[in-house]
């Protein structure tokens, strides 16, 4: 957890630690009062002295300090120095949300000339491995067409998460000034908007890779001429036209196969295994009912019941929002027991790759192998396994399982029965929808080559799906 010590060596010795927290490792912060006496050894080690909070949150994307730790023995002195952080810490916020506005209103001038090469600004987060890559994957190929590209993302794991511009959302500072000094002719966003503040002139793309909120929500979306939606999933699809979105600025895209990072190894030899990379989603918030409910949900994930219309009734009867029962707890469970079913047969070796919250599951921990950073790593992995897992309760068309496909194994997808996508390759893929199917699936093979699904699909084809867009309609 973040913190903010009044001496100097109990936060050298937190600091050193390099604790990380939270579901997004985030690497802890420990802020320092007094004199400076670090000599930058450690990041995560930041000289701040009271009289220096203010101005220093008001420019910084780092993230606050949430605990308070001081060996001062004056009890109300104590308190008087905590009390002063968290006021210092209240009016830096609302004195960056000014910032903001004030970006805002610069950015909302930016007119960029069409007759000069496009520049293609990306936003996106640490925070997600999935929907920063995916971001990466498609900023590459630009970059490699000869288009002048910036990606607007956190610099390291101790910046606060800012892509989006929900109300309120000071930390979204410093995305609008990357617009700012990059002037682009092309926003690009995954799961978020973002137009409230830009100029006419400027693209606006979205590629909705989840069922958000805002699409299934009283809250509107703000309608430019220059906006355009990309969805994985039918009912995302048909949520942003129900928002009033023209039929013709929404289009289908599914997840893409980055062809440099992931493809067939013959370096590799490939074993009788069974891998899955990916995170614990550690979704629950311990709301009022939980615990009734997950073993209901364990349950129909188990003998293949799950139904929109049984979450309707637990969600009525147990007096839980809808949208957190299926978004959030369910795709945590329905990912958390899919990987558990992995480790409980006894067919094939398993091998988990991930955060190290696996090691807090159990029926996972002994399988764990650690956490890969986004790649080369990862290609290897895959193109040493038989099989690899597809678990998501919402959709089958994954980043994962079009970089598993790249790589020669085997996806073992998860269909829920819930799933609202057109899904065209099965043929291609073993399917499982029970626990028993799970269990059946090991030791087959699909009817037809599962190398065919990241050959079908690539980011050079989304790439250009995009630009005949702006060069249509500039």
């Amino acid at each position: 957890m973040d913190t903010y010590f009044t001496e100097y060596e109990s936060a050298y010795h937190v600091a050193k630690q390099k604790n990380r927290s939270g579901i997004f490792n985030d690497l802890d912060i420990c802020y320092y009062n007094g004199d400076k006496q670090d000599n930058g050894e450690l990041e995560n080690l930041i000289h701040l002295p009271l009289e220096h909070i203010y101005d220093y949150f008001t420019e910084t994307p780092n993230r606050h300090p949430l605990n308070f730790i001081s060996g001062i023995e004056d009890a109300k002195l104590k308190n008087d120095i905590q009390e002063f952080l968290q006021v210092s810490q209240s009016l830096a916020w609302d004195a960056k949300l000014k910032i903001c506005n004030q970006y805002k209103e610069e950015v909302s001038k930016l007119e960029p000339d069409f007759s000069e090469p496009l520049r293609i600004l990306f936003i996106t987060t640490r925070i997600t491995t999935v929907l920063q890559f995916a971001t990466r994957n498609i900023e590459e190929v630009f970059r490699k067409m000869g288009y002048e590209t910036f990606i607007s993302i956190e610099s390291n794991a101790m910046q606060s998460w800012g892509a989006n511009d929900s109300r309120n959302n000071a930390n979204f500072a410093w995305h609008l000034k990357n617009i700012l000094h990059f002037n682009p002719h092309i926003i690009f966003n995954i799961d978020w908007v973002n137009n409230e503040f830009l100029n006419d002139k400027i693209f606006n793309f979205t590629w909705y890779q989840d069922p958000m909120p805002i699409l299934f929500n009283g809250e509107e979306i703000k309608k430019r001429d220059r906006d355009y939606f990309f969805y994985i999933l039918d009912s995302v699809g048909e949520a942003i036209e129900k928002k009033g979105i023209s039929k013709d600025h929404i289009f289908w895209q599914p997840f893409c196969t980055n062809s440099n990072l992931f493809f067939r190894r013959e370096d590799i030899q490939r074993e009788e295994k069974i891998v899955f990379l990916g995170g614990d989603y550690k979704g629950e918030r311990n709301l009022p009912h939980e615990e009734e409910v997950i073993p209901l949900l364990v349950e129909m994930l188990n003998d293949g019941t799950l139904s929109n219309e049984k979450l309707r009734e637990i969600s009525e009867k147990y007096d839980m929002d809808y949208d957190y029962l299926d978004h959030e707890l369910l795709t945590t469970i329905a990912r958390r027991e899919t990987v558990k079913w992995i480790c409980m047969q006894d067919k094939y070796p398993v091998e988990i790759y991930g955060t190290d919250a696996w090691l807090d599951t159990p029926e996972v921990a002994k399988y764990y192998k650690g956490l890969l950073p986004y790649g080369e790593e990862m290609a290897k992995v895959y193109n040493s396994a038989k099989y690899a897992l597809v678990a998501h309760h919402h959709y089958m068309y994954q980043q994962r399982l079009f970089e598993i496909s790249a790589c020669g194994a085997i996806p073992i997808v998860y269909d829920s029965g819930v799933t609202q996508e057109n899904f065209v390759h099965k043929d291609n893929v073993l399917v499982f929808h029970t626990h028993k199917e799970f269990e059946d699936c090991i030791g087959k093979v699909p009817k037809s080559n599962p190398d065919q699904i990241a050959k079908d699909l690539s980011f050079e084809t989304f790439a250009n799906k995009i630009l005949d867009i702006v060069k249509n309609n500039a």
